[in-house]
């Protein structure tokens, strides 16, 4: 392993992954708001997993 990852092929890759996670962070400066029937507004908190939030989003819809 340790040889693996101190490998010419393993640094090239890392570096090319910091540079795109830095061209992302530049980019996304936060989520997308999502607003239910007009009324709600869902967010995405710590801890919830994408199929909760979906879960939140299609209760929202059956609100009055």
């Amino acid at each position: 392993f340790d040889k693996t990852a101190r490998s010419f092929g393993a640094k090239t890759l890392f570096r090319q992954n910091q540079k795109l996670l830095a061209d992302y962070r530049s980019a996304v400066r936060s989520v997308p708001t999502f607003i239910v029937n007009g009324k709600y507004k869902a967010q995405f908190l710590r801890g919830m997993s994408p199929d909760d939030f979906s879960d939140l989003v299609v209760w929202l819809t059956q609100l009055d």
